[in-house]
């Protein structure tokens, strides 16, 4: 009977985590930003995705389209055949994060 509860306790506290397709491990350093009037940080989101699209294209992926998702970018990368693939990398080092 223990062991049954055990079993169905660990299936629901499983079923109800959530799911993570991507984790990435590093935030990166790099962010264009500039105050604004009343003090605040803006944070130059196209600047941000220029620099990283530069980045990856650095390191040989052909990025076509780059924008942060979370704690990673998200690219969307064109293949040899010609098709669009949707990858992650990590902000840091530009590693992709599988």
């Amino acid at each position: 009977m223990l062991r049954t509860s055990l079993a169905a306790l660990a299936l629901t506290l499983l079923a109800s985590m959530p799911a993570y397709a991507v984790l990435c491990t590093d935030s990166g350093g790099t962010l264009s930003f500039s105050y604004e009037e009343n003090g605040q940080i803006r944070i130059d989101e196209q600047a941000r995705n220029e620099h990283d699209m530069q980045m990856l294209r650095e390191r040989g992926v052909d990025a076509v389209r780059v924008e942060r998702w979370g704690t990673c970018i998200r690219a969307y990368v064109r293949l040899p055949d010609g098709t669009e693939e949707m990858q992650f990398f990590n902000p840091g080092s530009y590693r992709r994060a599988y």
